[in-house]
């Protein structure tokens, strides 16, 4: 039986491959150009480009990131200034809740007033209770 011949230079008829020493003479291809080793063109092209195109997503990521950054510093101080209003507000709340009850102790007051008999003595808290005339 006939072995086959493999289409491969490099191989041999049972397909494994031939080693070839470093600086030996290239066979030349069915073209008559001499066999090429190595990364090609075309691979190199497209590598060169997928690099371009890493690199210019970074730089539009990182202007992003830039951006982003500076809305946040934006938003931090729009915050600062809303909880130091809001504390005013507290303050401010503060201050007419102790006038709305002193307003209605005065109002209590009144309502007391309004309703005591005024036929009746009022009994002065200065006077003291014994008097020297009733010795």
């Amino acid at each position: 039986m006939a072995e086959a011949k493999s289409a491969d230079p490099t191989r041999t008829a049972e397909g494994t491959p031939r080693v070839v020493p470093l600086g030996a003479p290239r066979r030349e291809t069915a073209r008559g150009e001499p066999e090429r080793d190595g990364v090609s063109w075309s691979t190199f092209g497209i590598a060169v480009a997928l690099i371009a195109f890493a690199a210019a997503a970074l730089i539009v990521q990182t202007h992003r990131v830039g951006t982003l950054t500076d809305q946040v510093a934006r938003l931090e101080t729009q915050l600062g200034a809303a909880n130091a209003q809001l504390a005013t507000y507290h303050a401010q709340l503060g201050l007419i809740r102790t006038s709305v009850a002193a307003v209605a102790d005065q109002v209590a007051n009144l309502s007391a007033l309004v309703e005591a008999d005024p036929s009746a003595t009022p009994a002065d808290p200065a006077a003291p209770t014994d008097s020297p005339d009733a010795r």
